[in-house]
């Protein structure tokens, strides 16, 4: 059972990496099965969050900005889109 979890807010790769630092291998362990294997064909370790493909029309400056924001901490390892 986890317990007292502290992740800080921000990228994934934070949030793994602060996992790491706690020697938090239960979590690290079931992010790690959560990886479908062409994604470790890729060499992807961690599958954090949930895969959506929920398409939602941008409607505002605020939203526009939240998601362009998220696209910028969350790169690609390749380093392109």
């Amino acid at each position: 059972m986890v317990k007292d979890l502290c992740l800080p807010v921000g990228s994934a790769y934070e949030m793994v990496k602060t996992l790491q630092e706690q020697k938090n291998k239960e979590i690290l362990s079931k992010i790690a099965e959560a990886v479908t294997k062409s994604e470790k064909d890729r060499v992807k370790l961690h599958q954090l969050f949930e895969r959506s493909f929920d398409c939602k029309q941008i409607t505002s400056q605020h939203f526009f900005t939240q998601k362009l924001s998220y696209v910028h901490s969350n790169r690609p390892a390749g380093g392109t889109m």
